[in-house]
This record gives structure tokens, sequence and C-alpha cells, in this order.
């Protein structure tokens, strides 16, 4: 974080000695918050205690695999012919784990913003979610809860209030002191390009009123 508010100083040093930052504004973001941890979780570690994954010439095999990406873990099974049973069977296993505070199938994709396995060869067959304090792992030997590497991470569901993302405004077209309140990450762009005058017709978001009006009326 020093190492990016110093960046961010060079930048604002940069504007106000060449006399731009009397026409210039600067928009600081960020695509997502952080969380601590203090335990790991090694969600094949599980899979390998049941016998869905063995380790086979020297790497981890079987009928599902896991994919961890912080506070969210995909899951998919890798047998089709058993996938129904499976998938049944995944959901007692991680439901009842400690950390995991909850599982989801494709029927609730959709508010998670993820498609479905039918649309996307991508798509998992359940995603998992860690609680607060917990974050998931990839490897599959050892114990299934371990002390984490690191004191941090990203990657739990947008509801977790703690994964908001940063949006700070300055500039001559930004008013002082003013408090946006929440500003959607869609909305960032169609400002952008109103402030350069350009009109972006195509997007979700839109122009955040308070700097944008700021900006006619200044």
């Amino acid at each position: 974080m020093a190492l990016l508010d110093h960046c961010v100083k060079r930048i604002l040093e940069v504007l106000q000695r060449t006399g731009i930052s009397q026409q210039a504004t600067l928009f600081i973001v960020s695509d997502h918050g952080f969380r601590e941890i203090k335990r790991e979780l090694r969600p094949k570690v599980l899979l390998r205690q049941k016998g869905i994954l063995h380790q086979e010439s020297g790497d981890a095999r079987g009928e599902a695999w896991v994919m961890s990406a912080g506070g969210a873990a995909m899951v998919y099974v890798t047998n089709p012919e058993r996938k129904a049973s499976l998938i049944s069977q995944l959901r007692d296993l991680f439901a009842g784990a400690e950390g995991i505070d909850g599982t989801y199938g494709v029927e609730e994709f959709s508010k998670l913003g993820l498609p479905l396995p039918a649309t996307s060869d991508q798509a998992p067959d359940l995603v998992l979610a860690a609680k607060p304090g917990y974050v998931f792992d990839n490897k599959s030997d050892g114990e299934y809860i371990t002390e984490p590497a690191e004191g941090g991470t990203h990657g739990y569901l947008n509801t977790d209030p703690q994964m908001q993302a940063i949006f700070i405004a300055w500039g001559v077209d930004v008013p002082k002191g003013a408090r946006l309140g929440t500003v959607s990450n869609l909305d960032v762009a169609p400002t952008v390009a109103a402030l350069l005058g350009l009109t972006m017709t195509e997007t979700k978001g839109k122009p955040i009123e308070q700097i944008v009006n700021h900006t006619i009326a200044h």
C-alpha cells in the first residue's frame, strides 16, 4: 500500500509541476477489497479422504476437482457418468466442513453472476464460499485446515462489504469535500467518457451525477 501511495504521489507531483493539475481530474480505483485471513482450507484434502481424489504418478487425479480462488472455490465433477450422485455427495461433504459459509449449485449461479455449465465449458458444478477469516487453497496434501502463508486475500462473494472497491476522485471536475456514497464500478467508465466530452451508449453504467453536473456548472 505504501508503494501504491507513492506512485499516486508521483503522478500528483507531475501534474502540479507542469501546471496540468489546473485542468486535470484524477480517479483512484481498485478492482476489489481485501479481507484478513487466519485459516487456510484445502478442499482437495476432503476429496482425498473420501477416495474421490487420489495420487497417480505423483499427480492428484479423481472424479472431482476443486479450483480455489481466495475466498471462493469452484468444484468440477470430472466423471460425467456419476455427475448427479457426486454433486449430491460433494454438497453434503462441503456443507458440513469447517470454514465453508455456503455451497451453491447451478440453480443459484445467476445471482452469483456465473454462467451455467450448459452455456460455458468453464462453468463449475458447485461453488464454495469461505467464511470470514478463511481462505481456500489448491493443495491436496497435508491437513484440511492449515496456517495461511499470507495475511490477507480477496475473491469472496461480492455481498461481503469488505470486498467493496476504492473510488476516490480529485481535480478540477470534482466538488471539494463531496461524499458520493456507494459508486458502482460500472459507472466509472461512463463518467470518464463524460468528462472527455464523449458518450457511451451501450453500457449498463451511467455517469456519476455529482461529478458530471458539477463539471457542467463549473
